[in-house]
């Protein structure tokens, strides 16, 4: 809306109205001539997650269903709409699932090179990396670092939690 009422004040200032025809101004709007690439090659991160999800459904011998909620005015969990698919059982009751399969893809390829190139490092330094901070107080600044746990919260986290606490307080909820 807001945008919408400044170029209607842009518009009064400029004694022009912005008009909107893309074939008009082809060749002073360079974005109108631009061929985009709506298939991209896929991150590689988005091509492990979907191999990773391909060989879980293979394991588990069950496809991921994808939820979406549609119903915006309802929470999140479902609860105000009325489904109880996500409350807790009562413990007393219920019997937990165990000894479900739980898919194993070795070691996160990250942590893997990470280990691979200390390796080299330490064969190219001559020195092995030891990770005794005790042994190197003084030397590792970080070692000797009193870090702040509880920080002066920012203004608009302080404006946020005043606001949650009124509308709590004024809709009893």
């Amino acid at each position: 809306m807001d945008s919408l009422t400044n170029l209607g004040v842009a518009e009064k200032i400029t004694g022009q109205k912005w008009d909107w025809d893309s074939d008009k101004y082809k060749s002073y709007y360079k974005a109108a001539d631009t061929m985009y690439n709506f298939a991209p090659k896929l991150d590689g991160d988005i091509v492990t997650s979907q191999n990773n999800l391909a060989a879980t459904e293979k394991v588990l011998e069950h496809p991921y269903e994808l939820l979406v909620q549609l119903n915006s005015q309802s929470d999140p969990i479902c609860a105000s709409a009325g489904c109880d698919q996500y409350k807790h059982p009562d413990s007393k009751v219920a019997t937990w699932p165990m000894d479900y399969p739980v898919p194993h893809f070795g070691m996160d390829r990250g942590i893997q090179d990470s280990l691979v190139n200390l390796g080299v490092a330490e064969k190219i330094t001559g020195f092995h990396w030891d990770w005794d901070s005790d042994k190197y107080k003084g030397y590792y600044k970080a070692a000797d670092t009193m870090y702040n746990f509880a920080p002066k919260l920012d203004g608009d986290i302080v404006d946020s939690q005043a606001n949650l606490a009124a509308t709590e307080t004024a809709l009893s909820h």
